[in-house]
């Protein structure tokens, strides 16, 4: 039985490397979290063998927790909770919304048994998850520094006890995205920035063309004054 634990767990510890590079690849490629989210979550989800994975970023207008993308395995009908919208404040208890605020993971082994999941602000939740037989609840932050820009959800269907192996595969993953957001969002300010200053020449050089336009025409009629000397037919030139 030893034998067959540590097999089994050096497996699955492979599996998870295996899974952030797929994850690194995806993100090198992609050019948007929108289009790398779909392939990314079923990748986490498949590594584990959970069958739900969602990910949430912050909506700093809403000051709420927007769905990206969500995965789940065939089969599964548990209803959509975790892609809703979360709101600061009034989702208070919830896994998303307490990352969000804390910033710590959250781990709850077996939501039928938890303290935490049986809190009246997730009871609804707790109730539709273990009724699909859903079991342990992970969930982390994605960061920029201190910053927190979403939050890395998933369940599974049985009763996990690997919680350092798995929160550390799910911490380093949600820094690998929330690196390419800081990149993407680096890239988007860039071109907000061309974009202006294109449109500074624009403007600048429509508002000189109209003097310009004024001045080139008061010239050719002086130009064709009859009176002036070389040097101010020179000048007007």
């Amino acid at each position: 039985v030893s034998t067959v634990l540590d097999v089994t767990e050096r497996q699955r510890s492979e599996r998870l490397r295996d899974c952030e590079l797929q994850i690194a690849r995806l993100l090198v490629t992609a050019d948007t979290i929108d289009d790398a989210g779909p392939r990314l979550v079923e990748a986490i989800g498949q590594a584990l063998g959970w069958p739900y994975v969602s990910l949430m970023l912050v909506d700093p207008v809403a000051d709420a927790l927007r769905p990206v993308t969500h995965w789940n395995a065939p089969g599964l009908q548990l209803p959509d909770l975790l892609s809703r919208h979360v709101a600061r404040g009034r989702d208070e208890g919830s896994g998303p919304e307490h990352v969000w605020s804390t910033g710590e993971p959250v781990w709850i082994s077996d939501l039928a048994t938890s303290p935490y999941a049986a809190a009246p602000a997730v009871r609804a939740f707790t109730d539709a998850a273990t009724a699909q037989g859903m079991h342990t609840s992970a969930a982390v932050a994605i960061r920029d520094g201190e910053r927190i820009l979403g939050v890395l959800a998933s369940l599974s269907d049985t009763v996990e006890h690997d919680q350092f192996l798995i929160i550390g595969m799910l911490t380093r993953i949600a820094e690998q995205i929330g690196n390419f957001l800081v990149r993407q969002g680096n890239a988007g300010l860039q071109a907000q920035l061309t974009r202006a200053k294109d449109d500074f020449l624009t403007l600048a050089g429509h508002e000189m063309r109209t003097p310009l336009t004024s001045i080139a025409g008061y010239s050719h009629l002086l130009a064709d004054e009859p009176g002036l000397s070389a040097e101010a037919r020179r000048m007007v030139s």
